[in-house]
């Protein structure tokens, strides 16, 4: 059961693939786009599970976020993929060295699941961290070269979602909390068994 995400199963150009909803529009943008793409190149059921198994990542990623008073920073989602291993074996019983694993598992209470049965959770969720990578490294290049500007990049997606009189510290507010704009800034990072 997922808290802060909702996955549907969709329909598109004849391929079941998934599509996400939850308050951060540009992570259910990048991540329907993803699934698509995915369902393009996969079987039906590496899709299902590619999907089921980045949606539980991303619940566990917003979950850190939500449950730290800063909010998602870069730092907090770097530790947070780290701790990723602890949450899926552990949950609950984690070390206290994997404090947002804890934390998060107490919250959102996942079945854990054996060691050998991470590996397929990294192969989803790494593939998807490096579709994200790449995004960010195609819209630093597009900065980069005077095509687009990073600040407008990251937020437009948030300013199309939101009426045009929300003030900047509301939208920035909104911006420090967006998978996207988290990736844009420093980028994701893979996941590894440790």
């Amino acid at each position: 059961m997922l808290k802060n995400i909702v996955l549907t199963e969709a329909v598109k150009g004849g391929l079941t693939t998934y599509c996400l909803s939850s308050h951060d529009i540009s992570l259910c943008d990048f991540y329907d786009d993803w699934a698509l793409q995915i369902a393009r190149k996969y079987s039906h059921n590496t899709t299902t599970s590619y999907c089921r198994k980045v949606a539980q990542f991303l619940d566990y990623i917003l979950e850190a976020g939500l449950i730290n008073p800063e909010g998602l920073t870069p730092q907090i989602m770097l530790k947070a993929i780290n701790e990723y291993e602890s949450f899926l074996v552990f949950g609950e019983e984690s070390d206290v060295s994997s404090e947002i694993a804890k934390s998060v598992a107490a919250s959102l209470s996942p079945k854990s699941i054996s060691g050998s049965s991470v590996e397929t959770h990294f192969a989803a969720v790494n593939n998807f961290l490096s579709a994200s990578e790449n995004f960010r490294k195609s819209l630093k290049a597009l900065e980069d070269s005077g095509i687009i500007d990073s600040q407008l990049a990251s937020s437009t997606p948030l300013i199309s979602s939101y009426r045009e009189s929300s003030s900047t510290s509301i939208k920035n507010g909104i911006k420090n909390n967006s998978w996207l704009a988290g990736c844009i800034q420093g980028g994701a990072r893979t996941v590894k068994r440790h």
